[in-house]
């Protein structure tokens, strides 16, 4: 192995590359014909953002050809909470530390309780009207910023609109 500090081997690297072009692509090109691995045109910022997720928990054996953006990027979110446990444990810790510094004294926990089991009921989700936490505003976590949604429609809000929005 080569000796010397990371920059070192880097500008080793990089002069070797120089010098022996055609050697350089051809080992790389037959190593990712070897991992399976498909040069893919990255058409938007979106895709650009999937294939990182991809490179992060690839599983050669698995054909993602006919999958939709949207499908492989879920993948891949779930893939990526398999490879770390405790990075979905980190979310929900965030959320509900979120929620509990959004919640004032005066909120009543019995009317909200209500309204998430009127929610679960009709196969609906609790939406905050103004987000808990935005760029621009963060709203309280009390019963009259609440309300009973499709859960379509409150992924697509996400914490981006709000009424009154500037």
């Amino acid at each position: 192995m080569a000796k010397g500090t990371r920059e070192q081997i880097a500008e080793q690297n990089r002069r070797y590359r120089n010098k022996y072009p055609e050697k350089y692509r051809e080992y790389h090109a037959k190593y990712r014909r070897e991992a399976g691995v498909v040069p893919v045109l990255i058409t938007s910022p979106a895709e650009k953002l999937l294939r990182k997720w991809e490179k992060r928990v690839v599983r050669p054996w698995e054909d993602l050809s006919g999958l939709t953006v949207e499908e492989k990027r879920k993948r891949a979110k779930r893939r990526s909470f398999e490879a770390r446990p405790g990075l979905r444990r980190f979310y929900k810790t965030c959320r509900k530390e979120d929620i509990r510094r959004a919640t004032p004294g005066w909120a009543d926990r019995g009317r909200m309780l209500a309204i998430y089991a009127e929610a679960k009921a009709g196969g609906l989700e609790v939406d905050h009207i103004v987000p808990l936490r935005s760029d621009v505003v963060c709203g309280l976590h009390c019963e009259a910023n609440l309300r009973s949604i499709p859960g379509v429609e409150n992924a697509v809000k996400g914490n981006r609109f709000w009424p009154d929005m500037p």
